[in-house]
């Protein structure tokens, strides 16, 4: 499965309405400086047995970080690094080194309107792709830029949200075997929010999002252009459940005469029940259409999933979530259906800094695809120590 990498309207979304708990989510623990920069170190050590890959080969990691942030009155900046080396037991070409450095903000300009704004680079390398390849790691840098500039109207219960996101991938070595995965994605939409009261919440939104390939694959040019208008609403029908679902449509022009073109249904929707405080569970599901690499047309994807948290007490924590995906590829005889359960958990030896969390976790993921070659049932059992100083 060679989807290509790229942010995407979707993710962009998630980010803006989770923007508010990311930049809270830094304060506990965190050392003050006298400059007002808030300083958060992490280190994590992970142990993973990766029998999909890796022949049951033991694979462990090593991933400092660290997080600043800077409030200056309503206003709030945000920047992330971290480090990751991973090690495998048995063949060090498998070794790697990934960085990654991010910023956020969030500026105010009055009132009745502030702008939201991400920038990320990653320099990675990427597992599938290095499989066909001896030797060394395939590794890539992806810059990307994404946000958002919102305005309250007048009327105090509507807003309007313009969002824009850039983004750029190159490959650094084996350009031969990469190059006609390379791409910049850019994308702008804007949306509308009307509360009708304060549990109810009105969106139509409509974006647009470009895929320019920097060099045309054998098998036809892949550019496209995707647009997506929707309706939808947020809500809140109890103090135990609340959701946001949105419907609408989608248009995937290619550049390329001889592909066919995607017009249809997409959807995106996720319901959260919290029946005690101490235990959640959240229900998403959606339909998106992607770009495809290969000699397919174009791939729709459909996906279901389940998602249950739960506090023990106050040091013991765990999770299970099941989602299922099902991939059609357009263009070929090829439907892919995968399901991966997931189940895990978090032990907290000390609640106070220095704090260290135990984690534990298992990943079942079964394959069944139409290619018979690539039906699998894998299983990935990690554990690790969360350090944070």
């Amino acid at each position: 499965m060679k989807h290509t990498n790229k942010k995407s309207f979707i993710v962009l979304g998630l980010c803006s309405a989770l923007s508010t708990a990311t930049f809270a989510a830094q304060t506990p623990g965190s050392i003050n400086t006298e400059s007002g920069i808030d300083l958060t170190p992490l280190l994590n050590i992970t142990a993973k047995n990766d029998a999909a890959t890796r022949d049951e080969e033991l694979y462990t990691s090593l991933t400092p970080s660290l997080t600043a942030e800077l409030l200056d009155g309503a206003n709030q900046y945000l920047g992330t690094t971290d480090l990751e080396i991973g090690v495998y037991s048995e063949d060090e070409n498998d070794n790697f080194v990934d960085f990654n450095l991010g910023g956020e903000a969030n500026i105010e300009f009055s009132a009745n309107s502030f702008l939201q704004t991400t920038i990320d680079i990653e320099f990675g390398h990427e597992a599938t792709l290095s499989a066909e390849v001896d030797g060394d790691l395939t590794r890539f840098i992806t810059p990307a830029v994404g946000g958002f500039y919102q305005y309250n109207l007048s009327n105090n219960i509507s807003r309007v949200r313009a969002l824009f996101n850039v983004a750029d991938k190159t490959y650094t070595n084996f350009e031969d075997e990469a190059e006609f995965l390379e791409l910049t994605t850019a994308g702008l939409g804007v949306e509308y929010y009307y509360d009708q009261d304060a549990q109810t919440t009105y969106i139509a939104e409509l974006t647009f999002e470009n895929s320019d390939y920097k060099k045309t694959n054998p098998t036809g040019d892949q550019d496209s252009l995707t647009s997506t208008a929707k309706v939808g609403v947020q809500f809140v029908a109890s103090e135990l459940l609340s959701g946001e679902v949105r419907i609408g449509l989608a248009q995937k022009d290619f550049a390329n005469s001889a592909k066919e073109d995607f017009s249809g249904f997409s959807w995106n929707a996720n319901v959260d029940w919290a029946p005690r405080s101490y235990s959640t569970f959240a229900f998403t599901t959606g339909f998106v259409v992607n770009d495809a690499s290969g000699v397919e047309d174009f791939i729709t994807e459909s996906t279901f999933g389940a998602n249950w948290s739960h506090q023990w007490s106050s040091v013991l924590s765990s999770s299970a979530a099941l989602n299922h995906t099902l991939e059609n590829y357009e263009g070929i005889d090829r439907v892919d259906n995968t399901t991966v359960l997931n189940l895990g958990g978090v032990y907290s030896f000390a609640t106070t800094q220095p704090k260290l969390d135990l984690t534990f976790g298992l990943e079942l993921t079964h394959v069944d695809s139409e290619l018979n070659v690539l039906d699998s049932d894998d299983t990935l059992v990690n554990i690790g120590l969360d350090v944070m100083l």
